[in-house]
């Protein structure tokens, strides 16, 4: 009998070899699948989630998904020791949303309790929370995560921890200062991957808040009166063309060999390469270029030309694409011209 031979240094280094380049081609082959198909799991959620917005809709009487506790009514908020009445209709609102999310948090009292908040804006990134508080979700559902976010999935997974939320003191360089507040930096966790048009709860005529020219992460106030939500779906004039809610940062997966995962790079929506996610206000879905975009205007200036602005990271938040720190970026769909009687995409 021939005796058996074994495989020889030369052997396995060949079969390594083989199996290395077949792995690197696999991986670059999989690479536009695998960009594809998060693309395509993150207009699902915008698609679901404007069947949940639709059928609110429908069922308030033609009103548009906003906060709407209003100043001089008496409410009484989850965990709070007595019903009051708010001076303004930002402080209710801003109560309103305590209010929901310790529900659906079932944080209302205790050292986690969700601790009150007036020092941001309600409606500027957690308008969805109406939405779930309608249709009983829970407060860090999947729903709102783009699959490749990873800032947001990490922050969902342990709400208490904020240690990796933005807020920091020490942000790295060039990005906006942080030292928020504990009650800022605790519902990072419960926010999301996609953002409400502004115009959704903005009035077009005397708009009460407009862009701060420093940073696009914040809002100036008009005046000490402002009026938020109260709109109606009759008001939009092309539904097929103005964005509803749109994904902040369009991620574009790729296959880092050194953690042996996929990795995210997010470019931010106004970039005009950017193909984020958008849900317009007829119900459908489409990852159209920013470029394709109508240009922005400033609601409270009289030239007609488009409103720029350069892009300032939060901490932890996607950096700047290259070189272009310093570029002013046209912020289409986020201030949209003639607001719901303006169009964003043309057909």
């Amino acid at each position: 009998m021939r005796a058996r031979r074994g495989f020889t240094l030369a052997d396995l280094i060949a079969v390594l070899v083989v199996v290395c380049v077949g792995g690197v081609m696999f991986a670059h082959a999989t690479t536009p699948a695998k960009r594809e198909a998060m693309g395509l799991a993150s207009m699902r959620n915008l698609h679901v989630i404007g069947q949940m917005a639709a059928t609110y809709t429908n069922e308030y009487a033609g009103a548009l998904p906003a906060y709407s506790w209003e100043a001089g009514v008496e409410y009484q908020v989850a965990g709070a020791f007595a019903p009051r009445t708010y001076a303004t209709q930002s402080e209710a609102q801003a109560a309103q949303h305590t209010d929901v999310l310790r529900r659906l948090t079932g944080r209302v009292d205790g050292p986690d309790k969700i601790l009150n908040w007036t020092s941001r804006l309600a409606n500027r990134r957690y308008s969805h929370l109406v939405l779930l508080d309608h249709w009983g979700f829970a407060a860090n559902t999947g729903l709102l995560a783009s699959p490749s976010d990873r800032n947001l999935k990490t922050w969902q997974s342990d709400p208490l921890d904020l240690s990796e939320v933005p807020g920091s003191a020490s942000p790295p360089s060039g990005y906006e200062s942080g030292g928020q507040t504990t009650s800022t930096r605790q519902r990072w966790a419960y926010g999301s991957s996609y953002q409400m048009a502004f115009v959704t709860w903005m009035p077009d005529e005397h708009p009460t808040y407009g862009p701060v020219p420093d940073t696009p992460n914040l809002f100036q106030a008009s005046g000490s009166s402002v009026r938020l939500g109260g709109r109606q779906l009759h008001e939009v004039v092309f539904p097929a063309g103005k964005v509803w809610m749109f994904e902040e940062f369009e991620w574009r997966p790729r296959f880092d060999w050194g953690s042996g995962a996929w990795e995210s790079d997010g470019i931010w929506a106004p970039y005009a390469a950017a193909r984020s996610g958008k849900l317009m206000f007829d119900g459908s879905v489409h990852d159209r270029p920013a470029a394709d975009a109508a240009s922005a205007w400033h609601p409270w200036a009289s030239g007609l030309e488009p409103w720029v602005q350069r892009y300032v990271p939060i901490m932890t938040f996607p950096a700047w694409r290259g070189d272009d720190r310093n570029r002013e970026i046209d912020q289409r769909f986020r201030w949209t011209r003639d607001g719901l009687a303006g169009i964003d995409y043309a057909p």
